[in-house]
This record gives C-alpha cells, structure tokens and sequence, in this order.
C-alpha cells in the first residue's frame, strides 16, 4: 500500500510491537520490499495473519517515551492496564 498525499486522519502509528516469537520464522519468509530493499515488518504480518494469527490495535491518546528499560516496564503497566 502507498502512502496517500491527504491524510484521511491526523493519527500516528508509532510502531510498537507485542510480537510473539513466531514472527522471527515469518520475517525471514518476508521478501525484500522493492522500494526500500529491505524486508518491511507489516508486510510480515500480513504473512502471519494469512496463515491464522489475529492482531489487536491499541489507540492510546498520548505518547510516552520509549528508550530505557524503567521506560519499557512503565508502559507495560499501562498496557496491562486496558
């Protein structure tokens, strides 16, 4: 999918993954994007949701900074919150 040159929305995704292990073996079945020449995560997640695994999309209404260990427990606390 390409990216669209009007928004229909002001929304952000800021790529934050739970993933579960199996996604290694489906990243290396993922090919090399032509644009980009590297392999796209969200193109392997469409393998893994073609052979069964479901997904689940969290809105959250303010960011918080992601870049230190305390950083990773604070927000999985929030999550583990909703």
């Amino acid at each position: 999918m390409l990216k669209k040159n009007k928004p229909v929305s002001n929304h952000v995704n800021c790529n934050g993954y739970n993933l579960p292990v199996d996604v290694f073996n489906y990243i290396e079945k993922t090919g090399y994007d032509k644009r980009f020449n590297e392999k796209i995560i969200t193109n392997t997640i469409d393998l893994m949701i073609n052979v069964g695994f479901k997904f689940v999309g969290l809105k959250i209404e303010s960011l918080d900074e992601v870049t230190r260990i305390k950083d990773i427990k604070k927000l999985e606390k929030r999550l583990n919150g909703i």
